[in-house]
C-alpha cells in the first residue's frame, strides 16, 4: 500500500510530537530481532515509561528538523528503532536495551542518544544506560548530606558525654569528701 503525502505529514507530526515530548531518546539496529522480542521489548519499556518505535529515516530526519535538533542526520540508514524515554528517568529505557543486549549478543545495539541537547554515538549511547536513576541520585545526595549531619550530631553527643562524665566526676568527689 501505498503512502499518500497526507500519511506521511501526519506521521511526521506524530513523530515530531513524540521526539518533543521525551526527556531523551535512543537509536538502535534491529537485525535478526524477531516481532516477539521487539514486542518483549515494548513490554519492559512500557513499564519504565518508554516507548519503541521502528521508523521510517526519511520522516524521523524531517520531524527531527521541525524539533530543531541537528547532528542526528548520518545515523538514521539502515533499519533504525528509537527508544524514547517519555519519564524523567532518560536511563531507564537505556538500561532495558542494555540488559536485552547483554542476554542477545547485541541484536539489538545502541547507534546513538540524544540527551539533554547532547548527541553521544554509538558506545557512549550504551554509557548512558549506566546513569544512575533518578532515585538512586537523591538517595545519593541525602547520604552526602547526612554525613555532615551525623559527624556533627556525633561530636555534640560525645562533648555532652564529657559535661556528664564531668558533673558527675564533681558529684562523686564532694560526695567523699562529705
Amino acid at each position: 500500500m501505498a503512502t499518500t503525502k497526507s500519511m506521511r505529514t501526519e506521521q511526521i507530526q506524530k513523530l515530531t510530537e513524540e521526539f518533543k515530548s521525551c526527556s531523551a531518546f535512543y537509536m538502535t539496529r534491529f537485525e535478526g530481532v524477531t516481532v516477539e522480542e521487539i514486542n518483549e521489548v515494548r513490554g519492559k519499556l512500557r513499564d519504565v515509561d518508554g516507548r519503541y518505535v521502528v521508523v521510517k529515516n526519511t520522516l524521523a530526519r524531517k520531524a527531527l528538523a521541525e524539533n530543531g535538533v541537528e547532528g542526528m542526520d548520518d545515523f538514521f540508514k539502515g533499519p533504525v528503532g528509537v527508544v524514547f524515554a517519555t519519564s524523567d528517568d532518560a536511563s531507564a529505557p537505556a538500561k532495558v536495551i542494555k540488559k536485552y543486549n547483554s542476554d542477545n549478543d547485541d541484536k539489538m545495539s545502541f547507534i546513538a542518544a540524544y540527551y539533554e541537547g547532547e548527541v553521544f554515538e554509538g558506545n557512549a549511547a550504551a554509557k548512558l544506560a549506566d546513569m544512575p536513576s533518578r532515585d538512586e541520585l537523591y538517595s545519593m545526595l541525602l547520604s552526602a548530606m547526612q554525613g555532615p549531619v551525623r559527624g556533627l550530631a556525633c561530636s555534640l553527643n560525645g562533648i555532652l558525654s564529657q559535661f556528664v562524665r564531668a558533673v558527675d566526676a564533681v558529684r562523686e568527689k564532694k560526695e567523699t569528701e562529705n
